[in-house]
């Protein structure tokens, strides 16, 4: 088994979406290498202890290391430099057109929460979670899953309204991430603060910038401008698109 397939085999274990053959195959590793088994515990800390957007760049991180390390040597491509000097300019007026029409269209705070916008596919929310946990507690969360994923964004908040009830200790933060984001799709944006606010452990970079998104979608312009400066000047993943938002608004 290479790097990367044993990568993504840990990958596919903590998204749970390993096929029957490939569960056989984790319980076999983790009982014949201690290695595996410890790398899975580690996953799962980093999964525990970071939001999506921080396990996405390290997810990136390892597979572009685990890419380059396994290419082999080629002879490299000599590209003439006035065709590398042509494709730079079609792709700055390409950008520069979308980023013109695209974005400096989007002024409002509605419109600029619809273009930026982007929630995650999935109802995933185990950080702090309880290994003691019931079958009820799991079956709640298969639920909330199944609606959220279906666009039944009423019904999945049913259900985290009655997980909220059932088990008033177990609302974690990524419960309240996913909460936010509910929220968000039903355009209740003050109930997404408070949700968002709720997020004590993790979503370093996530918190803010869907707070600050939010902040759009409730026309809170001024306060939202805020968000965005400081996240503009970090170096987190949402950079760049905070820097847009900005000068959307300045328009």
């Amino acid at each position: 088994m290479t790097k990367a397939q044993r990568f993504e085999l840990i990958e596919r274990y903590h998204a749970g979406t390993l096929t029957a053959a490939q569960k056989r195959l984790v319980d076999r590793l983790c009982m014949e290498d201690p290695t595996f088994e410890q790398e899975l515990h580690e996953y799962r800390e980093m999964w525990e202890a970071l939001g999506p957007s921080d396990v996405n760049a390290f997810r990136g991180l390892t597979r572009e290391v685990i890419d380059e390390a396994s290419k082999p040597v080629k002879k490299k491509n000599i590209i003439p430099v006035t065709f590398l000097v042509a494709a730079a300019i079609v792709l700055f007026v390409s950008v520069g057109i979308w980023w013109w029409f695209g974005a400096a269209s989007a002024s409002s705070g509605t419109d600029l929460f619809a273009a930026y916008f982007d929630p995650p596919t999935q109802a995933v929310f185990r950080n702090g979670a309880d290994p003691t946990a019931d079958d009820l507690s799991a079956d709640i969360k298969r639920q909330i899953n199944a609606h959220y994923i279906g666009g039944e964004y009423e019904l999945a908040l049913s259900k985290m309204e009655t997980y909220t009830r059932q088990f008033p200790k177990r609302q974690s933060s990524d419960y309240h991430y996913l909460l936010g984001h509910v929220h968000l799709r039903l355009g209740q944006p003050q109930e997404a603060l408070a949700a968002f606010d709720s997020i004590v452990v993790g979503y370093q970079y996530d918190k803010p910038w869907n707070y600050g998104l939010a902040l759009l979608l409730a026309e809170e312009t001024d306060r939202a401008r805020a968000i965005f400066l400081d996240i503009s000047e970090s170096k987190g993943p949402y950079r760049d698109k905070a820097a847009e938002i900005l000068r959307a608004l300045e328009r």
